[in-house]
Formats: C-alpha cells, sequence, structure tokens
C-alpha cells in the first residue's frame, strides 16, 4: 500500500495524528491539513498515550482489550516483530462489530476502547509488556490479557479463577530488566562510546558508569545504529526494560559470561 493511501485510511480510521506519523512518512501539519481536507474531526483523549497496565486496571477493561486482540492475532502478520497497523485497523472494525451487535453486553458495561488505545494494546503485546494467558478453571480456559508488571497476581475476568501461564510462556519475560527509563539508556550509550574510545576495557566501563551486565550489553547493542536510527528505536518501546530485553534477548547469556 503507498503511502498516502496508508496515512488517508488511518485519518479516516481515528488515529492520533502521533501515531500516523510513526506508520507513514507524513509530517504533523501534513496530516492536520489531510483531516481538515476530508473533514474528519479527532475524537480521542489528549495527552501521553497510556500504558499496557493502565488500560488493563480492571476486568472491564481486560475483556475489552482482550476482545480486540483476538481479533488482531488473527490478522497481524508478526505481532512480535512489528505493529501491523493495517491489521490494527481491521481488528479494530471487528472489535466495534461484536460491541454494536450487543454481544459483549453481557459481560462488560465498560466503555469501548478507542483505536489509539488498541494499539497501544498491540505495541505492548509486540515488547511482551502484555501477554496472553489462560483460564485455569476446566469450565472457562478462555484466553485473555494481563500486564506483564502484574506477574502471579491477575484472575479471569470472565469467571475471576486464578491465572495459567500459556505453554509457550517464558519467566523471562516477566523479569525486570532494568529500572533505568529509555532516555536515560540513549545517553549511557553515547557514554559507553566515549569511554571505549578514551581506551578504557569493558569491565572498567562498567564499572564508572554502574551498568549491569545486561545493560552494558544493551548499550553497545544501540551504539551498532546511527543516531536516527537509535532514535526510532527507542520510540518503539515504552519502557527502558522492554528496550533492554529486545536489544539482548539472543545474547543475555554471553553477557553474563563476558563479564563474569
Amino acid at each position: 500500500m503507498d503511502n498516502a493511501t496508508l496515512t488517508q485510511q488511518m485519518v479516516q480510521a481515528g488515529f492520533r495524528i502521533s501515531i500516523i506519523t510513526v506508520h507513514t512518512d507524513h509530517t504533523s501539519k501534513q496530516v492536520n491539513r489531510l483531516r481538515k481536507q476530508i473533514g474528519v474531526e479527532y475524537k480521542g483523549a489528549s495527552g501521553p498515550l497510556p500504558s499496557g497496565a493502565c488500560l488493563l486496571s480492571n476486568s472491564g477493561q481486560v475483556v475489552e482489550a482482550t476482545l480486540f486482540m483476538c481479533a488482531y492475532l488473527r490478522a497481524a502478520k508478526d505481532p512480535f516483530v512489528d505493529v501491523d497497523v493495517q491489521a490494527v485497523m481491521a481488528a479494530y472494525r471487528v472489535y466495534t462489530g461484536y460491541r454494536s451487535a450487543g454481544e459483549v453486553a453481557l459481560t462488560t458495561s465498560t466503555e469501548a476502547l478507542h483505536i489509539d488505545r488498541a494499539w497501544v494494546i498491540a505495541r505492548e503485546y509486540r515488547s511482551k509488556e502484555v501477554v496472553v494467558r489462560i483460564c485455569s478453571s476446566r469450565r472457562c480456559r478462555l484466553p485473555y490479557l494481563v500486564s506483564s508488571s502484574m506477574g502471579h497476581r491477575s484472575s479471569c475476568p470472565f469467571c475471576s479463577a486464578v491465572a495459567e501461564r500459556d505453554r509457550f510462556h517464558c519467566d523471562v519475560n516477566d523479569a525486570v530488566l532494568t529500572e533505568r527509563p529509555v532516555a536515560e539508556l540513549l545517553e549511557l550509550a553515547a557514554r559507553v562510546q566515549d569511554l571505549a574510545g578514551w581506551g578504557l576495557a569493558d569491565h572498567e566501563v562498567v564499572k564508572e558508569l554502574g551498568l549491569s551486565n545486561v545493560e552494558f550489553l544493551a548499550t553497545r547493542r544501540l551504539n551498532a545504529y546511527g543516531e536516527p536510527a537509535r532514535q526510532a528505536i527507542a520510540k518503539r518501546y515504552s519502557t527502558g526494560s522492554a528496550l533492554v530485553r529486545a536489544l539482548t534477548r539472543s545474547n543475555r547469556g554471553v553477557a553474563e559470561r563476558r563479564l563474569a
């Protein structure tokens, strides 16, 4: 699909401008101009986008997000790698169709997801900040979404039974790898590069900056990219832990052995 067509489809779908510019080459001014030309009024909330945890803070919200995600996972090409915005739009149409038909009226009275928030759920699923659980009750066994930060504290929004890990789950996906925010990791990456240029050995850099082994590996991976690419990568992740996990997923054990 060409860039202009995708931009128009996203404007008509009701996305906020910042999300449209992530997926297209258009600037905020160009998107705003197109909105006015085709007469689309933005009806979403203003301010920062919420996190996945905020969107799953009660059982009604979990049901709404799960209904959308079930449709999204059927449509998305590779939901663990990238946010498939065309799949988001298709899944959102399915989700709103369920609601307009009244099929979820007995389950939840929660306000419907806005498409911006549906996009956030897809983004958080990609970075494993949101994962799928299966209800442990034999009478239920329904899948539902849960924030990774909740660990074992989640319960089924449909029957209140305790969550059961899905068979593809690994506890490492729940581990907090760093408390540092994304912006701090970017700054540390620049300092790691400077110290390495001054001739410091890896273990000396780690000690000087107070880095964990996995944080050091992540900053080295960031430095393999140019500045524009680093900024683009950082925008994809809402937490430093998610960014570190993505950068070190295949070599976490190597980092521990390298600096032991």
